[in-house]
C-alpha cells in the first residue's frame, strides 16, 4: 500500500517477519523506518506520524505531549519501555521482557509511539478527532459510550475481583488490576490525574477485550457442531526465580487444515511461519511448549493486557 501526503510518501507491506513501512521525503529514499509484527502497530504509528496533519485538516489544535531527551541526547520513551539502539542503525522499542519488539529509524517516533502503544487501535482512531479524554467526565462518557464494565472509580477494589481500578492516593494517583483472588496486579503511579486517567481506560478497554474473547471461546466450545477447533500452547521461561509465560501459541484447525499463530497483543494473532508450534506438535518431547486449556490461555491473555507476567495457573 502506497501512502502519500504531501512531499512524504510511505510504502506499507507486508512480510515473513510482520508488516515494515518504507519512506521517501520530497526525493529523498529514507529507507525502512518501522518495523513491527501487527497491522495495529502499524496503525498506531501512522498515529503518530500524521495525527496533527489530520487534526490540522479538521482544524483541530494539535495534540503535543512532552518529550524528555537523556544525557546521550536520546528521547525517552514511556514509563515502563525500554529503548535500545539496533545493532544495524535505529532503535528498538520494547518492555525488556517476552513481549513485542518494534524497530524505528527515529528515536523520537520511537518515544512517541510508546505513549500509544497500548491504546485500542478503534478507540485511538475515534480520539483522534475528538481528542484523548483526559478529565473525570470525559473517561466516564467514553466508558458509558463504550459500554465498558469491570472497574471501580475512585473507591476501595481491595475487595473485588477482576477489575481495572483508579484510586487517589495522598501523593499521587494510582491504577491496577485485580485478579479472580481480589490481588492488586501490575500498580502503577503516577504524578497526574491526566496521565493516570488515560492509563486507566486504556486497561478498562484492553480489560473488556479480554472478557469478550473469553465469552467468545465459551460460545464456541458450547457449540457441539463447531466446525472450528482451537489448541493452545504455552511457553515459559524462567524470571527472577519465577516460571512466567513469554508466548502463546493456537493451533486452529478448520475443513482445510490447521493454521499455526502466536499471540501478539491482546486480540493480534501473528502466522507462525516459522513452525515452532508445528515442530512441537510432531516432535512433543524435545519441545518446550506444553499444552494448556482455552480457560489459562485467557489467564495468560489477560496478563498481555496488564503487562503483568505471572506463573501460569492451570486448569
Amino acid at each position: 500500500m502506497i501512502l502519500r501526503a504531501d512531499e512524504l510518501t510511505l510504502q506499507i507491506r507486508a512480510t515473513e517477519a510482520g508488516w515494515q513501512v518504507h519512506k521517501q521525503w520530497r526525493d529523498q529514499d529514507r529507507g525502512t523506518v518501522f518495523r513491527a509484527e501487527t497491522s495495529d502497530d502499524v496503525v498506531r504509528y501512522l498515529v503518530c506520524l500524521l495525527a496533527n496533519d489530520i487534526r490540522t485538516a479538521h482544524r483541530l489544535p494539535a495534540l503535543r505531549r512532552p518529550l524528555a531527551i537523556d544525557g546521550d541526547g536520546v528521547a525517552v520513551p514511556a514509563e515502563g519501555f525500554l529503548l535500545e539502539r539496533a545493532p544495524d542503525a535505529g532503535f528498538i522499542l520494547s518492555r525488556g521482557t517476552p513481549g513485542p519488539r518494534r524497530f524505528f529509524a527515529s528515536d523520537i517516533e520511537a518515544a512517541k509511539f510508546s505513549s500509544l502503544a497500548d491504546e485500542d487501535v478503534k478507540s485511538l482512531q475515534t480520539s483522534l478527532l475528538h481528542g484523548a479524554p483526559t478529565t473525570r467526565e470525559g473517561v466516564l462518557e467514553a466508558i458509558r459510550r463504550e459500554g465498558l464494565h469491570g472497574y471501580r472509580w475512585f473507591e476501595d477494589a481491595t475487595n473485588q475481583a477482576d477489575v481495572v481500578a483508579i484510586a487517589r492516593t495522598p501523593d499521587e494517583w494510582a491504577v491496577f488490576a485485580t485478579d479472580e483472588r481480589a490481588t492488586p496486579v501490575g500498580r502503577r503511579e503516577f504524578a497526574s490525574e491526566e496521565a493516570a486517567l488515560e492509563h486507566f481506560l486504556s486497561r478498562l478497554r484492553a480489560a473488556n477485550r479480554v472478557t469478550g474473547w473469553r465469552s467468545h471461546q465459551q460460545g464456541r466450545e458450547r457449540g457441539a457442531a463447531a466446525s472450528l477447533s482451537v489448541r493452545y500452547f504455552i511457553r515459559e521461561h524462567l524470571v527472577d526465580g519465577r516460571l512466567v509465560p513469554v508466548r502463546l501459541f493456537r493451533r486452529r484447525t478448520d475443513a482445510t487444515g490447521p493454521t499455526d499463530e502466536y499471540l501478539a497483543d491482546v486480540d493480534a494473532w501473528v502466522r507462525d511461519s516459522r513452525g515452532v508450534l508445528d515442530r512441537a506438535v510432531r516432535f512433543p518431547l524435545d519441545a518446550d511448549l506444553e499444552e494448556i486449556s482455552a480457560d489459562a490461555a485467557g489467564d495468560v491473555i489477560a496478563m498481555v493486557a496488564a503487562r503483568t507476567y505471572v506463573p501460569l495457573h492451570r486448569r
